[in-house]
């Protein structure tokens, strides 16, 4: 059964509690689709990579995806997003990302993202296992370079502590829609 591109975009983006948007101002803004709380200690290779400092216990990982910069061909069990993660500790990082979505049928089954900093990747990368009848959230890990695995703290959607760590002039760029 073949599942038009636009279905699959639509199934990957509600995976990431994308809320699409209207016609309005927040048309043109990356909406966010994940905010987490990491320890900090997960993620030192990210920092060490991009030369940033950091002290605190721990970090705050807000993701947007770029609906533009979906890439799914029919037949092709594969689906690529283009998005960007905002990292909050002492200072705001922000770095692109990638997300590889593999299908089965249709469906989700699972998600790799990748972050990159000047067209090189950074750090390890996160993995998000996406069984059917769930949006996954809980399910995400940031596998380190050395091998680690870390289990993301994600709030719930009306919980706003997560978003209150990243600045107002970051925030206003974002679609929260």
């Amino acid at each position: 059964m073949r599942i038009s591109t636009y279905k699959i975009i639509a199934i990957v983006l509600s995976a990431f509690s994308v809320n699409v948007c209207s016609a309005t101002e927040q048309a043109d803004k990356e909406p966010i689709s994940l905010c987490a709380k990491i320890d900090t200690g997960a993620i030192t290779d990210v920092f060490d990579g991009s030369n940033v400092k950091y002290s605190k216990d721990y970090s705050y990982l807000l993701f947007t995806s770029d609906a533009n910069g979906t890439n799914y061909t029919d037949g092709d069990d594969r689906l690529t997003i283009d998005g960007h993660v905002y990292i909050s500790n002492d200072s705001v990082l922000q770095l692109k990302t990638l997300i590889i979505v593999s299908m089965k049928d249709g469906k989700l089954n699972d998600e790799v993202i990748y972050l990159s900093k000047g067209n090189k990747t950074t750090g390890g990368l996160f993995y998000n296992n996406t069984p059917s009848g769930n949006n996954g959230k809980e399910n995400i890990v940031y596998i380190g370079v050395a091998g680690d695995v870390y289990h993301l703290t994600i709030p719930t959607a009306k919980d706003k502590e997560c978003l209150n760590h990243f600045p107002k002039k970051i925030l206003d760029g974002l679609s929260t829609e």
